[in-house]
């Protein structure tokens, strides 16, 4: 079965028998998870993306432990106020598009709702992010309340189609993150759920359009963007967002605020700042916490456009 069928076929699968895991981190639970211990009423569960095994290609076929989510992480510590803290592991042998309709992935959600949280908050780094979003469209009823995919590439990394070193095992799955099965997937999903909070964390660092990994247009495509689905910029690198400051508390308080949806007009001036040179200006002050990101942002954003035009504010503002 080749790349783009095999891709198909996981994509209409309604459920799927993959090798996953989830565990309680906060507060810590040894083993797998069988029944939450409920300490508060909000839950976080965090979803990783690619973990590449080029050494040890088996190790892919296992679920396991991401380092940005180990007991230790800061990302843990920071929500632990706040939150439960969860963490999913999967198999990373078949393409990202069969996570979302995992049964293990059904499963780990079904058991947050069953435990009565209020509130359950997917924040996904990377890959993750995409199954984030897709788990979300898929189960739109699941109890999932918010969605924060972090540097995800939505409409693929051209990274992904370098055919040098890959692990064998992982091959699928790689191959999945390109942009031309990305960009697929892209014009076929369904549209967000409304009734479901979300907002993408993107990441770029000084004087580049990118991560390093993923280009800004794949994190926040046209196809995302047109839905008023709203975005917040950090200045960090791909695999250290979710262990810097910034980073981690950009993630706390978009997991702790109420996140609403754009306009066109809100998702015109923000569009304006991420594709321009006024980008880094706009990732680079660290967050305050007395202020919801996205209305510090918003302000940002006015006042970057306002300057832009040459129109003055109102008197009476």
């Amino acid at each position: 079965m080749n790349g783009v069928l095999a891709l198909a076929v996981f994509t209409i699968s309604p459920t799927l028998d993959l090798p996953t895991a989830a565990w309680q981190m906060v507060p810590h639970v040894d083993g797998e998870l069988v029944a939450p211990k409920v300490t508060k009423t909000k839950a976080v569960l965090c979803i990783p993306g690619l973990y590449p095994h080029p050494l040890r290609p088996e190790r892919a076929t296992k679920p396991e432990m991401h380092p940005w989510f180990e007991p230790k992480a800061p990302l843990l510590a920071a929500l632990a106020p706040d939150f439960d803290v969860y963490a999913f592991g999967y198999a990373q042998t078949l393409p990202v598009d069969s996570v979302a309709s995992s049964n293990g992935m059904r499963e780990t959600i079904a058991k947050l709702k069953t435990a009565g949280y209020r509130e359950i908050v997917l924040v996904g780094h990377s890959a993750g992010g995409i199954v984030a979003h897709q788990f979300a469209v898929r189960f739109p009823d699941s109890g999932v309340t918010k969605v924060i995919p972090v540097a995800a590439p939505y409409s693929g990394s051209d990274l992904a189609e370098l055919n040098v070193g890959l692990p064998w095992t992982q091959v699928s799955y790689i191959k999945s993150l390109a942009p031309q099965p990305r960009q697929a997937t892209l014009k076929e999903d369904k549209a967000f759920p409304k009734t479901i909070e979300y907002c993408a964390m993107l990441c770029k660092v000084s004087r580049l359009p990118n991560d390093i990994m993923v280009n800004l247009e794949s994190q926040w495509p046209p196809e995302v963007r047109q839905q008023g689905l709203p975005a917040a910029l950090v200045n960090a690198n791909h695999f250290e967002v979710l262990k810097s400051t910034i980073g981690v508390s950009t993630t706390v308080d978009l997991a702790s605020s109420k996140l609403i949806r754009w306009s066109e007009a809100d998702t015109a001036k923000a569009t304006a700042i991420i594709y321009s040179k006024q980008a880094d200006a706009a990732a680079l002050a660290p967050p305050r916490r007395e202020r919801p990101i996205l209305k510090r942002f918003g302000d940002f954003l006015e006042r970057q456009i306002r300057d832009r035009i040459m129109i003055p504010e109102s008197k009476g503002k």
